[in-house]
Formats: C-alpha cells, sequence, structure tokens
C-alpha cells in the first residue's frame, strides 16, 4: 500500500481523516447509518477531504408478530407468534485505513413477549369467544403455532334405515359392495304372498354445536326415508309385505312383487320363441334356434343349446351353454353403438367441411358453385364406402330409438342425404348443425346400466354383458367373454381354453389356456389388471396395443401397467 494513500478512522464516535493522494473509502457494515454531506450512503463510497461525514448507530425496534387464523368451518383457531428482539447499538474506535469497513457493536438487545391478556383481548377483537384454551395461550407467549380456541362439533345423526329380506338388497351390502358368493348373490327367489320383503328402521337426530364465535351450528338433517310400494307390495306399520306371489325387486325406490313369464318346460317348437318385458325364468332347456328376448331378468335352470338369449338385465344360467349367443344389457350396447354411429358421421362432415373451406380458400371453388357436389366427391375420396353405411345404419337408430340420440341422428342423416342427392346448395345450414351435434356430443353422458351374467360351463358361445361375466361351474372351452367390467372365475378348478376374455376393468381367471399350447387371448385396459392361477404357453395378455405373449406354462400370473410399463409378475409352473 502506498504511503501517499488517504485513510479514515472513528475516534469517540467522530471521523477523523487522514491526507493522501488516494482518497480513502468507507465500506457501510451492519448495525450503522453513514451520512457524507447530509445524504445517506448504502454499500460503499469513496471520501474526500472536505466532505462531511457523519456515522450513527442504528436503533432497531423491536416487533411483535400475532397472526390468528381462524378454519373455513370457524371450529377452530390458531394463532402464530413470533418476536424480532430490539436492538441498540453502538461505535467503537477504529484506527485510520485506506478501507474503512465500518459496523456497529451491539449494545443492547431485548424482547418484549405478549402477555396471556394482550393475547386474549386479540381473540375478542374478532369475535372470537368460545372454546378458549387458556392453557395454549399461555403456551404460545414464547412463540410458535397453537391451537388456542375449539368450538363444539356438531353429532350427526342416524339415518333412518330400509333392510330389504330379499336377494342382497340390503342398502349397506349394496354400499360396500361385499360379495362372497357371486352366484348366490343373483340367484333370483320368489317370494309368496303375505311375506315380509322390507322393514324400515327409524334413525335419530343430530344434536347442536358451536363454533369459535358461539354461534349455534346445525348439524344436517336426519334422512328421513320412507318405505314405498309398488305393483304386487303393501306397506303396513313400517314393513312391506307381498301382495302376490312372484319375484321381488326394488324399481324406482319401492318394493316390487313381478309376475314373471315362467316356462315350466324347455324353450322350443311348442313356446316358440319368447318375448317378455319383465322376468323370465325357464324351468328347462333352452333348445337349438330358438330366442329369448326380455325386459328385464332372465333364469334358465336348464341348459342354453344353440340359442340366443338377448336382455336389458341379468342372464343366469344354471348349466350349460353349448354354441349360444348370451347378451346382458342391450340397451347399453345398442346406446354405445347409437353414440359411436353419430360421432363417426359428425367427423366424416366436420372433416369434409374443412376440406371444402380450405378449397374456397385458394381459390379452387367459388362459394356460389354447387358445393354439396363437392362435398360429395370429398367424402367419396377421403371415407369409400361409408355413405352406403350411413344410409344402411338408418334403419337402427329410426326404430330403435326415440330419444336426443334419435333427433342428433337425424340432424346428421338429413345432410346426408341431401349431399348425396346433390341437393345441399350452402354450407352455412351444415355448419350451423354440425356446431349443435358437436354440442350434444360433448354434453351428453352414456348411462350405465349394468347387467350381469352368470354361467356355470360354457362351450363354443358368445357373452356379452354390460357390467360383470362370472363363471360359476367348470369353466369355458372356444368361447368369447366381452365384460365392460370384470370377468371372474369363482372355482379353483374353472378352465378357459381357446377364444378370447376381453373386460375393461380386470379378468380374474384359474387355469388359461393349455399343454398343448391352444391360443388364448386375455385382453384388458391399461388401468386394468389379469390375473390367474395357473397360464400355459401360446396364452396372449394384452392391454391396448401392448401385447404379451407366455412362453412357458407359470403360475400365479398377475399382469398390470405401472407407469407406462408393462409388469407380469409370474412363477415357474
Amino acid at each position: 500500500m502506498s504511503k501517499n494513500e488517504g485513510k479514515i478512522g472513528i475516534k469517540s464516535g467522530k471521523v477523523i481523516y487522514v491526507d493522501g493522494e488516494n482518497p480513502p473509502k468507507i465500506i457501510v457494515g451492519e448495525g450503522v447509518e453513514v451520512y457524507i454531506n447530509e445524504k445517506k450512503i448504502d454499500g460503499e463510497c469513496q471520501v474526500k477531504k472536505e466532505d462531511i461525514v457523519k456515522v450513527v448507530p442504528k436503533i432497531i425496534e423491536g416487533k411483535r408478530n400475532l397472526n390468528i387464523y381462524v378454519t373455513e368451518d370457524a371450529m377452530e383457531v390458531y394463532i402464530d407468534i413470533s418476536y424480532e428482539p430490539y436492538i441498540e447499538y453502538e461505535i467503537e474506535d477504529m484506527e485510520p485505513q485506506h478501507e474503512l469497513f465500518i459496523t456497529g457493536k451491539i449494545k443492547h438487545k431485548s424482547i418484549k413477549k405478549f402477555t396471556r391478556e394482550e393475547i386474549e383481548k386479540s381473540l375478542r377483537e374478532k369475535n372470537i369467544i368460545y372454546g378458549i384454551k387458556k392453557e395454549e395461550i399461555e403456551r404460545a407467549i414464547d412463540g410458535g403455532r397453537f391451537l388456542v380456541a375449539e368450538g363444539k362439533k356438531i353429532k350427526e345423526p342416524e339415518d333412518d334405515r330400509i333392510v330389504y329380506y330379499f336377494g342382497n338388497k340390503n342398502e349397506e351390502d349394496v354400499e360396500n359392495s361385499i360379495k362372497v358368493d357371486y352366484f348366490n348373490r343373483i340367484t333370483y327367489e320368489y317370494v309368496e304372498k303375505g311375506d315380509i320383503l322390507a322393514e324400515k328402521f327409524d334413525g335419530r337426530d343430530g344434536s347442536i354445536g358451536f363454533d369459535v364465535y358461539g354461534r349455534p351450528v346445525k348439524p344436517r338433517k336426519r334422512v328421513v326415508k320412507r318405505l314405498l310400494s309398488g305393483p304386487g307390495c303393501v306397506v303396513n306399520e313400517n314393513k312391506a309385505y307381498a301382495e302376490i306371489s312372484g319375484m321381488p325387486e326394488v324399481k324406482s325406490g319401492k318394493v316390487c312383487v313381478f309376475e314373471v313369464l315362467r316356462i315350466n318346460g324347455d324353450v322350443d317348437i311348442k313356446t316358440g320363441n319368447i318375448k317378455f318385458d319383465g322376468n323370465v325364468e325357464v324351468v328347462g332347456t333352452v333348445k337349438e334356434g330358438f330366442k329369448i328376448r326380455a325386459g328385464n331378468n332372465v333364469i334358465i335352470r336348464g341348459d342354453v343349446l344353440e340359442a340366443e338369449i338377448t336382455t336389458n338385465g341379468n342372464i343366469v344360467v344354471k348349466k350349460n351353454v353349448i354354441s349360444s349367443s348370451l347378451i346382458a344389457g342391450c340397451n347399453q350396447i345398442n346406446n354405445e353403438k347409437a353414440l359411436k354411429l353419430i360421432k363417426d358421421v359428425y367427423d366424416i362432415l366436420k372433416t369434409s367441411l374443412i376440406a371444402l373451406t380450405e378449397l374456397i380458400k385458394l381459390g379452387k371453388i367459388k362459394i356460389d358453385k354447387n358445393v354439396g357436389r363437392v362435398l360429395m366427391l370429398i367424402i367419396e375420396s377421403k371415407f369409400p364406402n361409408k355413405m352406403q353405411e350411413i344410409i344402411k345404419n338408418d334403419e337402427f337408430i329410426s326404430s330403435g330409438f326415440h330419444n336426443d340420440i334419435y333427433v342428433n341422428w337425424k340432424k346428421l342423416f338429413n345432410y346426408i342425404l341431401m349431399i348425396k342427392n346433390n341437393e345441399l346448395l350452402d354450407y352455412d345450414g351444415l355448419t350451423n348443425m354440425l356446431k349443435e351435434v358437436g354440442n350434444f356430443i360433448d354434453t351428453f353422458q352414456l348411462l350405465n346400466t349394468p347387467a350381469d351374467v352368470y354361467v356355470s360351463y360354457c362351450q363354443n358361445s358368445k357373452i356379452f354383458a354390460s357390467n360383470d361375466v362370472e363363471i360359476t361351474g367348470q369353466g369355458c372351452y372356444n368361447t368369447n367373454i366381452v365384460a365392460k367390467n370384470q370377468i371372474r372365475f369363482i372355482s379353483d378348478k374353472a378352465i378357459f381354453r381357446g377364444g378370447q376374455m376381453v373386460a375393461e376393468k380386470a379378468i380374474k381367471a384359474s387355469e388359461v389356456g393349455s399343454s398343448a399350447g391352444v391360443v388364448t387371448i386375455l385382453k384388458t385396459s391399461k388401468h386394468g389388471i389379469i390375473e390367474a392361477r395357473v397360464a400355459f404357453q401360446n396364452t396372449l395378455i394384452q392391454f391396448d396395443d401392448i401385447t404379451y405373449k407366455i412362453e412357458y406354462p407359470v403360475k400365479n400370473l398377475k399382469a398390470y401397467i405401472e407407469k407406462g410399463e408393462l409388469i407380469v409378475e409370474k412363477l415357474k409352473l
């Protein structure tokens, strides 16, 4: 360092300046304020001989922070207390230096804490008066977060309860979905006239509570239920009785007893095909070539042989299904098919309209020309043979639907006809119609109507259920099964050899495939799971577009998708 460099120091609180060729520098640190020519400086600054420098020790006023938090339901109050201390600095003497780093020395430091009275006053100012916890307030004085007030919680009511004495209709069982014996759960029973079908048990009201503001908090109202009777049933003194003999069910919240179309023998040439809007029970066998169409549940106590059963409800076959077709929940199938047709035609028209718009923008076609003819050419080019398919599908929707599905299909179909017959002269109406149908597609909710199929054994057959399929006996050969929810094999000895199983959520099988390597396919979605006690070679498991082949016999198979990766757990057999 040059001897001609200027220096600056502090003596008894006053600044000392030692002149030199290079002016000295002040660096401001913690606990002081520095003024040069009455201007406060921060950081560092050069000082000249003629400058008036003043160094002042800081005094930092302490702070007390009290934050009060009330939960959204006003049942709990938390306080958060923190302190910032009072600090008084002093300035020590410092020898002159070319670069003087000035800091203050703590002379006095203290914290003034809240008192319990101050905290309670703050709570009262916010109208918090109920459930004050004085011990917690005392603990909070030193700082931290504490629960200092708590309201009195309400006592929830007990709702009315209805217990059904048939099937598995008790509300608790339905809510908990506890399934032990799947087959017996869907064994439809018959009741005799005078039988007790259901009973209502009264609940009790809840009790009032108070929030931290002292306001009363009322419990929710008890759910009051009414035991309602439908056809074939009467209610007397909180009990429902059968007025007729038949099949009990709960329909639209009412206890009913429905007459059943009961075939005491076989469905054959003597009975002809069966079509009935209610429940159907066949004591014998459904013979070759015959059909049953029912509006509700179908129970076959014998076999189904080369026959067709289609119903909106469940199907239960006690014995064997051979070379037959079973469809449970056909309303669901029809609705899904119709909605898909609407989406397909909507996409065709929208895509073609976009292509037409591009041609107009490019100047390859004028708006005053016959746009219908151009659209027809676009459709034939982009979607060959689709026009004929659309016209064929019109009969399916027109004859089977009388709701919004029908209305929106007709909007699309009428424009298809105008395009086909070269009658569409402008596309403004088409554009507006597509907006209406697009809104319908976006907002329409396809109601799920769950229906199950229960069979003991099936061979060379096709089975569909809008909910579950359960194989209750020895299994299936060369059969295709589709379930919108799950496929389950109840017996550990049940087999599935040849054919395909498709389920949205889960397949839980016993033994799949065969030692001869017959191709057997098990398919689910990427959110599903596939399990089998034993799986032989040539068994294919599929999760949407992901396929895995079993190369050798395995046991305890469990396959699923986790974080986009196929996981296959198995042990060599």
